[in-house]
């Protein structure tokens, strides 16, 4: 074999070791980005949840609001009602 095929021979061989390393770090990036996409993933769904507990609290509160806000006008109501009664009841007796 003459010097200039084994010099060939040569640099495919190193051609070929350059490529292997090559793709070895391409599988490696490859697989880095994965976990980090899995990663954004997992943390993305806990900021999901997190999001859905506080819209469903929110949700809750506002409906105990309304609700108090119900009961506060009701009992309004009745304290007139009486505050009525109790004026017309003194006007029956002659206080007023």
């Amino acid at each position: 074999m003459s010097e200039y095929m084994k010099h060939m021979m040569e640099i495919e061989a190193v051609k070929k070791e350059a490529d292997k390393l090559m793709m070895d770090k391409i599988v490696y990036y490859e697989k880095e980005i994965d976990l980090v996409r899995e990663e954004a993933q997992v943390t993305q769904l806990q900021l999901e949840k997190k999001l859905q507990q506080k819209d469903d609290r929110i949700k809750e509160l506002e409906q105990i609001n309304k609700e108090h806000q119900d009961l506060n006008g009701k009992l309004q109501d009745e304290i007139k009602s009486i505050e009525q009664g109790t004026v017309n009841n003194f006007r029956r007796k002659g206080v007023l």
